[in-house]
């Protein structure tokens, strides 16, 4: 009996238990912790954009920004609200309208909208082409930035640094080209000023096709904008623009022309770039005469960026950007991997690409200005970052002796940012001068003064210039790179100099 009740016990036991995990209600919560995959797929979307992590100045004083500036399809982009609030420049932002509005109030007329982010000023509709939303922030491209914020663009990545100025310092004297790539039609928008003792005495706007045709100077492109827009001329609207920045000497006087925004935005851009170049870059106009050869650091990938240009009388006059494989083979010529770039990217042909930022250096006469912000950015950048490395090496060395090349060898960058470089001329395939440089955020430490007061307090029994200065003779007697062992103190940049002295007897041989 006792056994029969223990089983019927048993027996209703497992039908409540059955009873209750059948009626019970399914946990919907989430997991709180993501799962590997899950977190896989958070990490890149964090990542999605690489970080700029170099230096971001304000008439000569450095920002430290609490919204990181972000890379993206070779451009720097800068936060909008954060710069605009350390401009003290009022910007609003509807999400209902999907509008940003830059120092006036939003127009009521604009109606609730789902479609892309739209970006007024004065008014006008101004939205840059490329728009990134990242927690909270709008981030714009520098050079579509700064005639919205009324600042002044100029980027170099040799030097690590966005620079951003107004008119307060007069600009410097010369003259000056910058442009834009191509649009879908192929016409290169282009401004050329000319800075006479400080001030702007000319300003010149037009848009050019392949055949370096400028659009406003074709009759029959006018006479069809004229049929299309009876009420709009478009010569004259052009001339306003060019004139008013003659008059008033500013960018951010410009008015936006009703009827002629794109053109609006094409000149300013452009204009502002040059402002800002004519006050912050560093290697000016002053270029050094030669033939110039410019090898970067080998990749992992095996392949040296490679550098040859002219300059002649100051002027850069022929210029090819290039990367070679240990066999010294071209990657521009190597077929097979053109054709499998253009079996990936359709739509971008690399040797175009190249072609035309070729001939942009030539036109400004400015690496930096160069814009690079479609396809192969790999190849632009380091365009900029070597180009300006070798022409300030060389405006920086005391070239005593005569030379016909002048060949410049860059080493890998430290963990601190250290830049060594190494430059060599020769002259009928003799070396005539040696110059080694280590460089930081652009800066050369030979003439760092303070990076120079800290080495003598540290090491006051060492010279370190005359040490370098010793390597360079000795290097250029024997021209044997294990001469240099003897050689005490400096050790680091004694090490770079072995290194990149081996690379470029590779290249230039040994003494004959």
């Amino acid at each position: 009996m006792k056994k029969t009740l223990w089983i019927i016990i048993g027996v209703v036991a497992a039908i409540a238990l059955a009873v209750f995990f059948l009626n019970r209600t399914p946990d919907t919560t989430p997991d709180p912790t993501p799962q590997p995959d899950e977190q896989e797929q958070a990490d890149e979307a964090q990542q999605e954009y690489d970080p700029f992590e170099g230096n971001v100045w304000l008439n000569a004083e450095g920002v430290e920004m609490e919204n990181t500036p972000i890379l993206d399809k070779g451009a720097i982009h800068l936060p909008l609200l954060e710069l605009a609030n350390a401009l003290n420049i009022e910007v609003s932002y509807d999400s209902n309208t999907q509008s940003i509005w830059i120092g006036t109030d939003q127009d009521e007329d604009i109606q609730e909208s789902e479609e892309e982010l739209k970006i007024y000023k004065n008014n006008a509709d101004l939205t840059p082409s490329n728009i990134i939303t990242l927690n909270d922030e709008f981030y714009i491209s520098g050079r579509e930035i700064a005639p919205l914020l009324d600042i002044y663009f100029y980027e170099s990545l040799f030097e690590n640094a966005v620079f951003l100025v107004d008119d307060s310092e007069a600009p410097r004297d010369g003259e000056y080209v910058a442009v834009r790539r191509r649009d879908q039609r192929g016409w290169e928008p282009r401004v050329n000023i000319t800075i006479e003792n400080g001030q702007i005495t000319s300003a010149e706007y037009n848009e050019y096709n392949q055949e370096d045709q400028g659009k406003l100077d074709d009759p029959q492109y006018i006479q069809n904008w004229q049929n299309t827009y009876p009420d709009v001329d478009p010569l004259a609207l052009v001339a306003q623009l060019e004139e008013q920045l003659v008059s008033t000497q500013s960018v951010s006087e410009i008015d936006v022309t009703t009827g002629a925004t794109g053109s609006y935005r094409n000149f300013t851009e452009l204009a502002s770039i040059i402002m800002a170049q004519s006050r912050v870059s560093k290697i000016g106009q002053e270029y050094v005469d030669g033939d110039y050869e410019v090898y970067g650091n080998p990749a992992q990938n095996g392949w040296t960026p490679y550098i040859t240009y002219q300059i002649s009388n100051g002027t850069i006059t022929s210029f090819t950007y290039d990367e070679v494989n240990e066999e010294g083979n071209s990657k521009r010529e190597d077929e097979e991997y053109i054709n499998r770039w253009r079996g990936n990217f359709e739509d971008v042909d690399p040797i175009a690409i190249i072609e035309e930022r070729e001939r942009q250096v030539l036109l400004t006469q400015d690496p930096n200005t160069v814009d690079v912000t479609t396809g192969a950015t790999s190849w632009g950048r380091n365009m900029k970052r070597l180009t300006t490395g070798s022409i300030l090496q060389a405006q920086q060395s005391e070239l005593e002796q005569d030379y016909e090349t002048i060949y410049v060898f860059v080493g890998e960058q430290g963990e601190r940012g250290d830049l060594p470089q190494l430059l060599i001329t020769t002259d009928n395939d003799e070396m005539t001068n040696v110059n080694f440089s280590d460089y930081r955020n652009g800066v050369n430490k030979k003439f760092d003064e303070p990076y120079l007061q800290r080495w003598s307090e540290n090491y006051p029994d060492v010279d370190q210039l005359a040490i370098v200065q010793e390597m360079e003779e000795t290097f250029l007697e024997s021209q044997d790179p294990d001469e240099l062992d003897a050689i005490t103190g400096a050790t680091n940049w004694r090490n770079a100099f072995q290194t990149l002295a081996r690379r470029a007897l590779e290249v230039i041989g040994g003494a004959n």
